[in-house]
């Protein structure tokens, strides 16, 4: 079964903000650390829209900023790369090779279980020939 490899990176990168998003209930001075993340950036970086993005949600409440962190769509897809909680979050898993290895394969077993149910899907609703 064929998967999408950016399906199956957006996943891990969800899975590892999940343990970013419960270190952050416990510490949230991590929210501090990821703003100085982007604080030392040339003022001009502000035109680039990620770095905004950052920082709007940075002003969040810390309970908003959790439920950002580990949300489904788009908008957490194309900025969770950039996220400044990578670096400041200092959870030692997330530099861990083998950590990162079960998660990567963690999300490509979510992938394809959901690519699966997807084409069971597709089949029951093409009706069958008589």
């Amino acid at each position: 079964m064929d998967i999408n490899q950016e399906t199956v990176n957006d996943l891990a990168k969800r899975l590892m903000h999940r343990i970013i998003a419960r270190k952050l209930a416990t510490d949230p001075a991590m929210i501090d650390r990821a703003r100085a993340e982007y604080a030392d950036l040339d003022p001009s970086n502000d035109e680039i829209r990620h770095v905004r993005e950052w920082k709007r949600i940075l002003e969040m409440d810390p309970a908003e900023i959790r439920c950002f962190l580990t949300s489904r769509g788009e908008r957490g897809d194309w900025l969770r790369p950039s996220s400044p909680f990578v670096f400041a979050s200092e959870i030692e898993a997330l530099g861990d090779v083998p950590t990162r290895r079960r998660i990567w394969r963690a999300a490509k077993r979510v992938a394809m279980t959901k690519a699966r149910r997807e084409m069971e899907e597709a089949a029951r609703a093409v009706p069958a020939a008589s």
